[in-house]
């Protein structure tokens, strides 16, 4: 029969194998590129991290010396003395002149001055001040009054630590010249009191920082921002301007930084999902962020993708020649295992060698020639059985006799008994067509105990006989309807047979024999079969019941207690069957248990005395 491809071993080993490659071109891809996405992030944030290190330590450089000019200010004793001194004092010019030349060396010799836009020392309870500030912001006006009435004054003036003032970029307030600032006030201590006795202006200048990160390479889709308490600027030329976007920052889910001062986050752009790394400068609430665009990545992976593909080309040509090899290795053996098969069944049961190999298919191999043979053995057996049911029915039907004729003749015995009145001889005759009427009729093997009380009397009556009357038999039945109880054909006679053969004769004097019916429960039904004969050893008994103690001498011989214990057991279970107690010199008792399970008496018409 043609089968679809598919449905073929060969194509389900085919389409198996593409699966397999597939997937695992596809997963040693998808790993190839997940692990290639992740070390081009980590290096494209340690990358990032290092530029922007070396970019903040130098803003923070400045920043060190312009911060230390401060605290300078804020403890220097000539300008403790300038603001403690009263104007108009005969020493006022002379601390004047002496604060004044202190401060302007000191301004002077600072590393960072260019980016000190304007540095004031005042009191806001006195109009005089000291003030270094660029030419080009010098203004005639009441410095020290503007200064206090400024929206942050107080703020700045009341937080003890420069760490935690609250910084913010503001226009230049006191001439009309366009520029961005970042001022700091700080108070100056009385020595003598807890109080304030004036204050430190200084107005950073924005070009600290665009000088710095103006100047900061970034590659076409990368974008540099400068964060001031939650504002962002963007750094154009030497002007700095707010990006007019606030961040959303996400926690980064792993730790590529190197520093632990250095932090990275996600955030969304009009680009798409952004990595955001920020590093701190030494001033509150300011850092610089470099914003790393999807766009860098993707420009990456247009190459990487190229080498994946390469890869995947390679596993799918590796797979497709992996199938190659492996239909050649199977297919054709297959085939010639088939056309074999077909062989046998067309009746060739020859051995083949062609069909040994040295794997797996050669033992299939094996085993076909193995069952060639064997089906040729079955057949030859199969024949001789035949031959001989064949021999064995001839010799059957030879061997018949018809039961009508037996009838018949012993009917006829029985009459001529009765006419020369040998009574006995009719009896005997009459038991004797009883007992093969029991033997041939019908084919169940289950009967009431009533049948079976019949047949044992039949066959105890052709017994009695042959002893002269030594032997007697009793029925002693508790409940009529027990009778109608079910048990195996032929279940007592060899029972009674033994008993008369093994325990009775033996002992070389007249017997009895007791049958006594009886129901110990409300499922059993027990029949005891007593003689007071010589007895059973106790070593005989326990193997009486297992031996095949049946011969060879006539019907009843060859069925055995053995094999009554065993066919009760088989019908009932092993609850059930013989069970025999015994005192040596005495008696002998056998015990069929069998379950409460009554029946109907069909088509036996046979009537005894007892039941």
């Amino acid at each position: 029969m043609k089968r679809p491809f598919y449905k073929t071993i060969r194509g389900r080993l085919v389409l198996i194998l593409l699966t397999i490659i597939l997937f695992l071109g596809i997963g040693i891809s998808s790993f190839s590129y997940l692990l290639f996405y992740r070390d081009l992030r980590k290096t494209a944030i340690q990358s990032t991290e290092t530029n922007l290190e070396l970019l903040t330590e130098n803003v923070n450089d400045s920043l060190d010396d312009i911060i230390s000019l401060l605290y300078w200010c804020q403890t220097n004793d000539q300008l403790t003395k300038f603001l403690l001194s009263q104007r108009g004092s005969e020493k006022y010019a002379s601390i004047t002149s002496l604060a004044t030349d202190v401060l302007n060396t000191t301004f002077v010799t600072n590393a960072s001055k260019n980016y000190i836009q304007r540095l004031v020392i005042g009191s806001p309870e006195r109009s005089d001040f000291l003030q270094v500030v660029n030419t080009n912001y010098s203004v005639d006006k009441p410095i020290p009054e503007l200064i206090t009435q400024l929206s942050f004054f107080e703020e700045h003036m009341e937080t003890p630590r420069l760490e935690d003032v609250r910084l913010q970029m503001i226009d230049e307030p006191f001439t009309r010249r366009s520029g961005k600032i970042i001022p700091i006030i700080r108070p100056i201590q009385n020595p003598y009191t807890s109080g304030s006795i004036g204050f430190v202006y200084l107005a950073l200048d924005i070009s600290l920082l665009t000088d710095e990160l103006g100047v900061h390479t970034l590659d076409e889709y990368g974008e540099l921002l400068f964060c001031m308490n939650g504002q962002y600027y963007r750094i154009a030329d030497d002007s700095i301007v707010p990006s007019g976007q606030t961040l959303s920052l996400t926690d980064y889910p792993e730790t590529y930084q190197v520093r632990s001062d250095t932090s990275v986050y996600y955030t969304d752009t009009a680009s798409g999902r952004s990595i955001a790394v920020l590093r701190p400068l030494d001033l509150n609430g300011c850092s610089v962020v470099q914003l790393i665009m999807p766009e860098q990545f993707r420009q990456q992976f247009a190459h990487y993708f190229l080498l994946i593909l390469l890869i995947f080309l390679l596993i799918l040509v590796i797979g497709i020649i992996m199938i190659a090899i492996l239909t050649r290795t199977i297919t054709h053996p297959v085939e010639l295992l088939r056309n074999r098969i077909s062989l046998i069944a067309g009746g060739d049961f020859s051995q083949d060698s062609s069909i040994l190999w040295d794997s797996e298919l050669g033992d299939m191999g094996q085993d076909i020639n193995q069952l060639s043979s064997d089906i040729q053995t079955l057949i030859n057996k199969r024949l001789e059985v035949e031959n001989e049911k064949q021999a064995y029915e001839y010799r059957l039907l030879q061997s018949q006799v018809n039961p009508h004729f037996l009838y018949n003749t012993l009917n006829s015995i029985k009459w001529m008994a009765t006419i020369q009145n040998a009574p006995g001889i009719a009896e005997m005759t009459t038991a004797l067509s009883g007992l093969l009427k029991n033997i041939s009729k019908g084919s169940s093997t289950l009967v009431t105990i009533r049948q079976e009380f019949a047949l044992l009397e039949d066959y105890f009556i052709i017994q009695k006989y042959r002893y002269g009357g030594m032997i007697q038999m009793k029925f002693e039945i508790e409940d009529e309807t027990l009778c109608d109880n079910e048990i195996p054909r032929f279940s007592l006679q060899p029972i009674v047979e033994n008993s008369i053969f093994h325990g009775i004769e033996p002992k070389g004097q007249p017997g009895l024999i007791r049958i006594h019916l009886f129901a110990p429960d409300d499922k059993t039904v027990q029949i005891d079969v007593t003689d007071n004969g010589t007895g059973i050893e106790p070593e005989k008994i326990k193997t009486l019941l297992t031996e095949n103690a049946g011969g060879q001498g006539s019907f009843f011989r060859n069925i055995g207690i053995s094999n009554v214990n065993k066919r009760l057991q088989y019908t009932y279970g092993d609850r059930f069957g013989l069970k025999i107690t015994s005192e040596t010199g005495s008696y002998t008792t056998v015990s069929v248990l069998l379950p409460h399970k009554l029946i109907k008496e069909e088509n036996y018409n046979a009537e005894t005395s007892d039941c």
